[in-house]
């Protein structure tokens, strides 16, 4: 659960000190060909992704804000009017930061502080743990970061960027790093309530903060291939990003070491504070360490084959814990006390309900290794589950589908619009350009259209023929070429023609 005046004063701070933050903006899309018509229209055989698609489109705007002097960013949805690092970095990496780089970009600004002389990634805070050191998932920010700039080829963002990202590392490696066994402590990235837990970590935040969680975990990992990825690009010295290599490839090991339970097949929750493991899977770690790259090959199929994946989409834990799903409480009873009652009305909030973003996320890595079976089920049950709320919910109860929490969540409609982009028309993003490696569903015949997509001084006009995992012919603008990719320095207005088998 959010804690909303605690945020409103970061998100406050952050606005004021971006004011000195030196970061100043080339513009990517100088001289880019004028825009006819509305940006992004999409058109497919299903039509209840057509429906769902558009919805996505118009609630996204809806969670747009102006900061009073110019400035655009995004907040969470209904119920959470303001800035979330975490709801924005995910949303930007899934699908916002090529629907609206600019706004991804202020919002990544916005979402820092600097506490102690350094701008740091700004983390979230929460009723049931409180914050910083308890949440460490403040590093999300690097994963949305590096979108951005992928897509906007924004240099003065990556400079800017790159030391926001080697700052908050090196605050995490202070504050939340165990070096016995090589893993980050703090509470699961997103799922900061009590019923994400055994009963006896309810509003112990000191507890909760000393597990290490398969979710934050790989984001740190990622944070540190990204920030060597960077360095690189920006001519930063060897030794240095040898180093952020090195720790990023030590992570992943200790991960693997750590938190893989070969019986499973899929990685543990988390380790607790007294080394034991959790036997439950997390929805979002197990898609962020296929994704990322953290399972090999081998453990990504078994994690892809093993995990737990309802009739309504992947839950964000499971086995759910049975204590939340039985608890009643007196109000009168000492032993529970009136906060406990109070506190855990939604006492099933986080406890193996489904979340769209996280099917999102999950879909995507099951694109990656070619599972078109999991990724169209988690496509139709979104479709299916939005359909049925109409609204993107912040997420859906497992038994039923039952719409739940605030609607128009933008991580919920980031995780469909991913679906389309990332998965369906197979976009990848590099600092070199665009590269494609579609998964299309069987439903979905003859012609699928992506159009007026502006993507540096480019407009992208993508046609897909027919369904299928393997690119028979890749044309553009007519003409065939063996390279399934696009340079980044294209300009103009462009089709794209791909055939599928």
């Amino acid at each position: 659960m959010k804690n909303s005046m605690i945020l409103a004063a970061f998100a406050a701070i952050a606005f004021t000190s971006l004011v000195f933050s030196g970061c100043v903006s080339e513009n990517a899309n100088q001289g880019a060909p004028e825009i006819v018509g509305e940006t992004f229209q999409f058109s497919s055989s299903v039509p209840i992704c057509n429906e769902i698609y558009k919805l996505a489109i118009e609630e996204v705007k809806s969670n747009i804000r102006d900061n009073g002097s110019g400035g655009k960013y995004f907040v969470a949805g209904e119920g959470y009017d303001q800035l979330w690092t975490r709801d924005a970095s995910y949303s930007i990496k899934l699908a916002l930061g090529l629907l609206y780089p600019e706004i991804s970009k202020s919002t990544l600004e916005y979402c820092t502080e600097v506490p102690d002389g350094k701008r740091i990634a700004l983390q979230d805070s929460c009723g049931h743990f409180g914050g910083w050191p308890y949440l460490t998932d403040a590093i999300v920010w690097a994963t949305g970061a590096w979108e951005f700039y992928k897509i906007a080829n924004d240099r003065d963002f990556l400079a800017y960027s790159y030391d926001v990202i080697k700052n908050s590392l090196a605050h995490a490696e202070n504050d939340a790093f165990d070096s016995q066994d090589g893993l980050f402590k703090g509470c699961s990235s997103f799922m900061e309530s009590n019923s994400a837990y055994p009963i006896d970590y309810a509003f112990n935040g000191q507890k909760v903060g000393a597990a290490k969680v398969l979710s934050t975990n790989a984001l740190y990992y990622n944070a540190y291939k990204i920030a060597n990825l960077m360095g690189q690009s920006l001519g930063a010295p060897v030794e240095e990003t040898d180093a952020l290599a090195e720790k990023a490839e030590k992570l992943s090991l200790a991960i693997n070491e750590n938190l893989w339970i070969e019986e499973s097949g899929f990685y543990a929750y988390y380790k607790d504070e007294n080394g034991a493991l959790s036997d439950r899977m997390e929805g979002l770690g197990e898609a962020l360490v296929v994704l990322f790259g953290i399972a090999d090959e081998e453990r990504a199929a078994k994690v892809l084959e093993s995990t737990y994946v309802s009739d309504y989409g992947i839950p964000c834990l499971w086995p759910q814990f049975t204590e939340w799903i039985l608890f009643e409480y007196d109000p009168f009873d000492e032993t529970v006390g009136y906060d406990m009652a109070r506190y855990n009305d939604p006492d099933y909030y986080h406890n193996g309900q489904i979340w769209p973003f996280v099917m999102g996320y999950w879909a995507l890595g099951a694109a990656k290794y070619d599972r078109v079976d999991l990724f169209a089920h988690e496509l139709d049950a979104l479709s299916e589950l939005t359909k049925s709320g109409g609204t993107f919910m912040e997420f859906y109860i497992t038994n039923g589908g039952k719409v739940d929490g605030s609607r128009t969540q933008l991580w919920s409609e980031a995780g469909y619009l991913a679906m389309i982009y990332q998965g369906i028309f197979g976009m990848n993003f590099e600092e070199e350009g665009i590269s494609f490696d579609l998964c299309v569903p069987s439903e979905f015949k003859g012609e699928t259209r992506l159009s007026n997509i502006p993507y540096r001084n480019a407009i992208l006009n993508i046609t897909i023929h027919d369904s299928g995992l393997n690119i028979a012919k890749f044309a553009i603008d007519g003409k065939e070429q063996n390279e399934k990719s696009i340079s980044g320095d294209i300009s103009g207005t462009h089709s794209i023609e791909i055939w599928m088998n």
